[in-house]
């Protein structure tokens, strides 16, 4: 639709354990953690860091709400 408005992404985030766990809950990207590339950064388009194996996980232009769980 033309007339579309959204939100595209509303987290929160904690660190525990002296930053060892990382969790991350409410709705973003999945390209924002999962299919990150720091040398595209400088582009205006994402596609120069879009990665094609995430098909399956929710992105643009309709990103989803999720919990993640990083162990580092």
């Amino acid at each position: 639709p033309k007339d579309r408005l959204q939100l595209a992404e509303l987290w929160w985030q904690q660190l525990l354990f002296g930053e060892l766990l990382r969790l991350k809950l409410g709705k973003f990207d999945a390209n924002s953690e999962f299919a990150f590339v720091d040398a595209a950064g400088d582009f205006l388009n994402s596609s120069a860091g879009f990665s094609p194996t995430i098909f399956a996980m929710v992105t643009y232009p309709d990103p989803g709400t999720g919990v993640l769980a990083f162990l580092d």
